[in-house]
């Protein structure tokens, strides 16, 4: 016998006399059924055994050839219950499937690696094609050099293909500068000791068909709402009721004396305003000095955007005037990646 033969232990059945009592043929079966225990076990291989300091949620569960017993699945022998699903669920839980995609209507983005397919995708065409597809954001997500970037920006470009306007608000590295200028769209460069200025107060042209008064209250309630998210941005919490009545008054008053003038209404003007208690009071007409405690917080953080840190943006009227028939409006905020505040890069 070879050193890497294993030798194998047997049990073949006993020979029994036919003279023998039954007592006799009990004990030669029981000596029977113990050599065949001990030839079963001695046939299997030896388990590894544990380090004795190991510890117990650490140590093999079973022996390395497996569990043993009908549990272990050998054989042919496991069984489970059918499990019933939708074909939905399934698309995800069967591994081996790929998506249909969204069709081949609107922008080219790319191949389909799995489908073999093109990949489109267009919002504007997956409202009315698309049941309860009401939604249709997009979120590209990656690690740094995978491309995310590229993506974004041959969707722009391929977009003003297809009569669609770009608008970026918020460029902080400054990227999307040169696509704006190749495409023939507009950038704004807003940062401490660059002259552009942007009046967020600016009032848009009325569109054909909106009365003047109606328009007028629309540019009311837009400039109510930029205000109150300004503020808010600044202050870092949600207004109090009084503090929404100051802005509010204090917006009437404003207007009022620009539209007297003829200007526009600066943040300025408003922080002055709110900083008066006496005036705040007086356009109001109700009991002096409430409101104008009220709108103290207020007064200080718009004031930050005329005086403060964040001056030179947003505190004169506008040296660029937006075009709506540009296909692309960019605004470039990378020179505020040193100021270490991106209090101003949040709201625009």
């Amino acid at each position: 016998m070879s050193p890497s033969t294993r030798a194998r232990a047997t049990a073949s059945p006993l020979f029994v006399p036919a003279k023998s009592d039954r007592r006799a043929a009990r004990t030669a079966r029981a000596h029977l059924a113990t050599a065949r225990d001990q030839a079963r076990h001695a046939n299997r291989p030896e388990s590894r055994a544990t380090s004795p300091g190991l510890h117990p949620e650490f140590q093999a569960t079973y022996p390395a050839a497996g569990r043993p017993g009908p549990a272990s699945a050998r054989g042919g022998s496991l069984k489970l219950a059918a499990h019933r699903m939708t074909t939905a669920t399934a698309s995800g839980a069967y591994p081996f499937l790929a998506e249909g995609g969204l069709g081949a209507q609107g922008i080219y983005i790319g191949r389909d690696v799995h489908a073999e397919a093109a990949f489109c995708f267009d919002p504007f065409a997956l409202y009315g094609r698309l049941d309860g597809f009401t939604n249709p954001n997009i979120l590209l997500a990656g690690v740094i050099g995978m491309g995310k970037s590229a993506v974004a920006k041959s969707l722009a470009v391929r977009a003003v293909a297809f009569g669609y306007k770009i608008y970026v608000p918020c460029d902080p590295k400054g990227e999307w500068t040169v696509v704006a200028r190749e495409l023939g769209g507009q950038t704004i460069a807003l940062g401490p000791g660059l002259p552009g200025r942007l009046n967020p107060l600016d009032a848009p042209a009325r569109p054909s068909g909106v009365s003047e008064e109606d328009w007028r209250g629309e540019v009311r309630k837009r400039r109510l709402l930029l205000l109150g998210s300004l503020a808010k941005t600044v202050l870092r919490r949600e207004l109090h009721p009084m503090e929404h009545t100051a802005l509010d008054v204090a917006l009437d008053e404003v207007v009022g004396h620009a539209g007297a003038g003829g200007s526009t209404p600066l943040l300025g003007q408003i922080a002055h305003v709110l900083g008066s208690p006496e005036q705040l009071d007086a356009a109001l007409g109700g009991p002096s000095g409430r409101l104008g405690t009220a709108a103290e917080d207020l007064a200080h953080a718009l004031r930050r955007m005329v005086h403060g840190d964040l001056a030179g943006m947003f505190d004169a009227e506008s040296t660029v005037a937006f075009n709506p028939s540009a296909p692309m409006l960019s605004i470039d905020l990378s020179r505020l990646g040193g100021a270490g505040d991106d209090t101003a890069s949040c709201w625009p």
